[in-house]
């Protein structure tokens, strides 16, 4: 596995659902100051127009605005439960705002051109209005928080000759960590053992190493600890080949490690150094803006190719009996079976849809209208109802038949980990050339690299060149 892949730049204390609690709060405190702003313009003058000069100072102080709350630590996860210290930041933060506006008008001189009481009461007025709403932010947070929305899922691996210090370390983590934090299973390269030795936390085992991927396939994990002395190191390396298909945070409790470990990052989990082993491919600021790209193409999508959709519908219902989707268990995020929806391409017998052999050229299973329907990528249309629900995205690896990847995973190294994305209608592989009928191993190792590059460089420049180039594609040869 490359080092890119094992190793990320980031380290990541706060789940997703916190994240997203925190840029829902920046971009709150932020209108709060844009309509602070609107109110004390229709005070001064009786409009609520923000023209000319005016707003161009609203952009600047609203640019200000979001560079302070970044430096003051304003939206910090530690002090969101706590109003009295939110309430303080707010202060500090927007008495730094004002003196910043006050410096930068002077100096442009453009104070002359401004209503210095409506800057006044503009900025006193946001003053108050964000040290005011601190008490009900903070009651909200700890309302979500005490319903469980902020929980983080933890899993934790270790060694049965490592038990006694796994046993502390559970210890540690029953006195320390918030009870948000929970510990879902225990995994040890040698589970009985843990019977054997009265190891007091036995219920949390679940099970050996190679037993994880089908636990976590239902199962919530955000993060992972790997609790192995240096003497014991080499016991990390199995475990990575095990969970590298799996989108998770693996922290190893670092102690005295050995040198290939030491130039990681480095954190604290229940108290102790932990060092960034392996980390998920998208932070929490990319998922969410993923998620939104998903959602507003999906939904495009579907308006713009709705009446097309509809009419293809129609002619394979004309065309040839039975069903007009055709539904299949793949593999998506995490290894989780779902089921992809396509429109129906092929005659319609029990065989022939329990039949997982790929589609070749001129195949006898193909109907007339489901050759054009494949020739030109219509029948996957309807994945863009997998996308809405979240099974799937615009853009990712493609999912394969759940017999497939079984068959793959054991022929070409790291195939499992195209998992640890949700997969896509379109992807990185198919814009090159990468699809249809895979008759040679090499084709779908090379189809493997695609994805796991896409895997290793998403970025939303990246899915948007995808989708671009996905419309040159829509006709492919390989298609059939």
């Amino acid at each position: 596995m490359s080092e890119a892949r094992l190793y990320a730049p980031s380290f990541r204390q706060q789940s997703i659902s916190v994240g997203v609690f925190v840029a829902c709060l920046e971009i709150f405190d932020l209108t709060v100051i844009v309509v602070a702003g609107a109110v004390a313009k229709w005070l001064r003058f009786d409009t609520w127009s923000l023209a000319g000069s005016h707003s161009l100072m609203a952009i600047l102080v609203v640019l200000i605005a979001y560079f302070v709350f970044k430096h003051t630590k304003l939206h910090q996860h530690s002090v969101l439960p706590n109003w009295l210290a939110q309430a303080r930041r707010a202060a500090t933060a927007m008495l730094l705002v004002m003196f910043v506006i006050l410096a930068v008008s002077y100096a442009t001189k453009t104070s002359e051109s401004i209503s210095r009481l409506w800057l006044g009461m503009w900025l006193g007025g946001a003053f108050l209005a964000l040290v005011l709403t601190r008490p009900v932010v903070a009651q909200l947070y700890r309302r979500l928080e005490n319903a469980g929305a902020f929980s983080r899922h933890f899993v934790v691996f270790s060694t049965a000759s490592e038990l006694d210090a796994l046993q502390a370390f559970l210890d540690r983590w029953t006195a320390i960590m918030p009870a948000s934090d929970i510990i879902a299973g225990v995994f040890l390269d040698r589970p009985e053992k843990a019977a054997e030795t009265g190891f007091r936390s036995q219920y949390l085992v679940k099970g050996a190493f190679d037993d994880f991927l089908d636990w976590s396939s239902n199962q919530r994990i955000d993060n992972a600890v790997a609790v192995v002395s240096p003497r014991n190191s080499q016991a990390i390396e199995p475990l990575l080949q095990t969970i590298r298909c799996v989108s998770l945070d693996l922290n190893l409790v670092a102690g005295q490690v050995d040198e290939i470990w030491a130039q990681r990052e480095v954190g604290k989990i229940a108290g102790l150094p932990v060092i960034r082993v392996m980390a998920r491919p998208l932070d929490s600021a990319q998922i969410i803006v993923k998620r939104l790209e998903d959602v507003v193409v999906a939904g495009t999508a579907l308006i713009f190719f709705g009446p097309l959709m509809l009419l293809a519908a129609l002619a394979i219902k004309l065309d040839s009996p039975g069903p007009v989707f055709f539904r299949q268990a793949r593999h998506g995020f995490n290894n989780r079976p779902f089921q992809v929806l396509k429109f129906r391409t092929m005659h319609y017998t029990q065989e022939v849809m329990s039949d997982l052999t790929q589609a070749q050229r001129n195949d006898p299973r193909v109907t007339r209208l489901g050759a054009l329907l494949r020739k030109t990528s219509l029948d996957e249309l309807p994945q863009l109802f997998n996308v809405l629900s979240g099974d799937m995205s615009i853009v990712g690896p493609r999912p394969h038949a759940i017999e497939h990847n079984d068959k793959y995973a054991q022929q070409i190294d790291a195939y499992m980990t195209r998992h640890r994305i949700k997969p896509g209608i379109t992807g990185w592989a198919q814009v090159n050339g990468l699809r249809g009928e895979t008759d040679a191993l090499d084709k779908m190792r090379k189809r493997v690299e695609h994805d796991l590059f896409y895997v290793d460089n998403w970025s939303l420049k990246f899915d948007l060149k995808i989708m671009i180039l996905t419309f040159n594609c829509f006709v492919d040869p390989n298609a059939y």
